[in-house]
């Protein structure tokens, strides 16, 4: 029982770092819109965000197409160019099931989160490193700031996560009650990296 209730603990623990993280990406990009359109004027702002940061929005639907993809959904439609209020979407038809689809649909949402640190880490740690020349160092900054920039999750975005939550959580729950009966040093890193998070839980 001591298992599963630490289990249950790290599960809810990691589902709140995701939407913490996607929130803060938001945030962050509101606010840096909200800054840039002081300087530059709305219309300047908006077109930094839709065209100079275009790689941002490439690698951001992207990643919901291959974490869709890798969770078994199928993807209908992919649009990169901006319509309204979106700057791109994905559409896509989650597997059948309960728990396949609860995973699919959370692993989806947050997957520009997922993926864009991965990126981020894989740009600055080591492509950013070997860049020899200006140029290459500047477009190493220009493509992370871009990802960073479009981290960022929308309504849709959470809206599909907080439908898909409850298996998610189930699935969690189990994984990390696996990793606490079979792996416990490997757990106790985990337990010990989420309390680093959650002090006061």
């Amino acid at each position: 029982m001591a298992l599963l209730k630490e289990a249950l603990v790290l599960a809810a623990a990691a589902l709140l770092l995701l939407v913490i993280a996607g929130l803060v990406f938001r945030l962050l990009q509101r606010l840096l819109l909200f800054l840039l359109s002081l300087f530059l004027g709305s219309g300047a702002a908006a077109f930094v965000l839709t065209v100079l940061t275009f790689p941002g929005t490439l690698h951001h639907e992207l990643s919901h197409a291959l974490a869709a993809v890798l969770s078994g959904a199928r993807v209908t439609a992919i649009r990169l160019l901006p319509s309204g209020t979106e700057l791109g979407s994905v559409s896509v038809i989650p597997p059948r099931g309960f728990l396949a689809g609860s995973l699919s649909r959370t692993l989806t949402a947050f997957a520009p989160v997922f993926f864009g640190c991965l990126s981020l880490y894989g740009l600055l740690r080591a492509a950013l490193p070997r860049a020899s020349t200006t140029a290459a160092r500047i477009l190493v900054w220009y493509l992370a700031f871009a990802i960073l920039l479009h981290m960022d999750l929308s309504g849709a975005d959470f809206r599909a996560a907080a439908k898909g939550a409850p298996g998610f959580l189930a699935l969690l729950v189990l994984l990390f009650w696996i990793l606490l009966a079979l792996f416990p040093p490997l757990a106790q890193a985990v337990s010990v990296f989420f309390l680093s998070l959650f002090p006061k839980c």
